[in-house]
């Protein structure tokens, strides 16, 4: 049954591991991530290492998309080392991928390149040109990050020559756009341009007009460091007009401000006037927009920590009247206690008493009597019941609902086990046998309806 059992929940586990994928190529990662955590705990529970490796790499992954870096750190560590234990250079590759896109998202140039470096290595090794093109490609932005131009563009043109010979056109995308940006940024600007036109052709067959906005505004503004005006405004009118189309505000920020440095450039100061003014307006109008936002997501916070502290406040004000609780139920035991030693000690001195010559009877009667009052099981029983009621308010109003048939004496007992008493003091408080003590549990257990392996403390407990 056990091996059943096992079989299954390794069955679900494997379905909720393909989930984490489909949620990962779908950018929902707060879904993923919970989902990654129920795996965990499953293969934990199954000892099963390999399956175990594998959430591990997805929660490192789930993480860096998430910007929790050091969660993210963590579990590539923990994997990198299984890993290689395990010989296995395609997932290697893929670690030091990832801690490689980590390490850039910190500002950490030197180490990302350590890694990408290490993971085209092990590409190398393994034969996958074309990961080894994608991960030339990321070793690329960070040359271009650390304002090595150079090294970027041979970077990329080594990506690019492994993937051009690839079925999908697509993958050239963001490398020949990479290259317009670094001939721009070497002021290569004939050869950018070349680079941006192909993007542009491409991005035409292939992706949503919606897309087009910051390549049109890419190849305008290299028409204006060219000094051509006409073919500058073609291009970033046809940008601005897209981005109005689309409420695309932040590309039409780039062609407002594309326009702007190309009248600039060849001297038409009142139209560069114009422009920079319209990039001015806008520019406030996004920040205005990002403050409100911002201040929406903060305020959004602001409320949740406040439902956190209240709840933390609520369960320390539980907390400390549990304790308060707790104080005076070691109080009441301890008052049972002394009422028991008590009374032993009355009956003592009650037989000394009766056996003494040295005082004439009448006083001896006199002093006895007292005695009498002072062992009185009502009184003793009064004093007890107020203070055990202060402490279980509803003890006997819930046992008796339960149990109705109950007598006086049966709900005494309940309550001096309720307080986990011993079988000498409860036997000290109502005068009786300890033995008679103990047949009267058996009986009480047998009135509760309590099965053998059921703990009568535990159950008053209960209560």
């Amino acid at each position: 049954m056990i091996k059943k059992n096992q079989s299954k929940t390794a069955k679900d586990a494997e379905e909720l591991l393909e989930k984490i994928e489909k949620l990962n190529n779908e950018n929902n990662y707060p879904e993923a991530l919970e989902i990654a955590e129920k795996c965990e705990t499953i293969y934990t529970n199954l000892k099963e290492k390999g399956k175990l490796n594998t959430t591990h790499f997805y929660l490192g992954e789930i993480h860096l998309y998430l910007s929790n870096f050091v969660k993210s750190l963590e579990y590539l560590s923990l994997v990198l080392t299984y890993f290689k234990n395990q010989k296995n250079y395609s997932e290697i590759a893929k670690v030091n991928n990832l801690l490689g896109q980590l390490y850039f998202r910190i500002q950490n140039f030197d180490n990302s390149v350590k890694c990408f470096q290490r993971s085209k290595r092990y590409y190398e090794k393994i034969k996958d040109e074309e990961q080894k093109a994608r991960l030339m490609s990321n070793l690329g932005i960070v040359y271009k990050e650390k304002g090595e131009y150079k090294s970027a563009k041979r970077c990329f043109n080594q990506s690019l020559e492994i993937l051009k010979h690839k079925d999908d056109p697509m993958d050239l995308l963001p490398i020949l756009n990479n290259l317009g940006a670094m001939e721009s940024l070497l002021k290569n600007y004939d050869i950018a341009l070349t680079k941006y036109k192909e993007v542009l052709d491409l991005t035409r067959k292939h992706r949503p007009e919606s897309q087009l906005p910051i390549i049109l505004s890419n190849i305008g503004s290299c028409y204006g460091k060219l000094g051509n005006v006409k073919m500058a405004e073609k291009y970033l009118f046809e940008c601005s007009s897209l981005c109005e189309k689309y409420k695309n505000k932040n590309s039409l920020l780039q062609s407002y401000l594309g326009l702007a440095k190309t009248y600039e450039l060849n001297k038409l100061f009142e139209k560069a006037t114009e422009y920079f003014q319209r990039y001015n307006d806008l520019n406030q109008e996004i920040l205005n927009q990002n403050i409100i936002h911002q201040s929406d997501k903060y305020q959004t916070q602001i409320n949740k920590i406040s439902t956190e502290l209240e709840t933390e406040r609520k369960e320390r004000k539980i907390e400390k009247l549990n304790y308060k609780l707790e104080s005076y139920k070691r109080d009441l035991t301890t008052k049972a206690m002394v009422l028991a030693e008590r009374k032993e000690l009355l009956k003592e001195v009650y037989q000394t008493l009766l056996h003494s010559s040295t005082i004439s009877d009448k006083e001896m009667r006199g002093l006895i009597n007292k005695l009498k009052s002072n062992t009185s099981s009502k009184l003793d029983w009064e004093e007890f019941e107020r203070w055990f009621n202060e402490v279980h308010t509803d003890f006997y109003k819930i046992l008796k609902n339960i149990y109705p048939s109950l007598s006086l004496r049966d709900q005494k007992f309940c309550a001096f086990l309720k307080l986990k008493m011993q079988t000498k003091d409860i036997a000290a408080l109502t005068h009786l046998n300890p033995r008679t003590i103990e047949n009267y549990r058996t009986k009480l257990r047998s009135k509760l309806g309590l099965k053998p392996n059921q703990n009568l403390y535990e159950f008053l407990d209960g209560i």
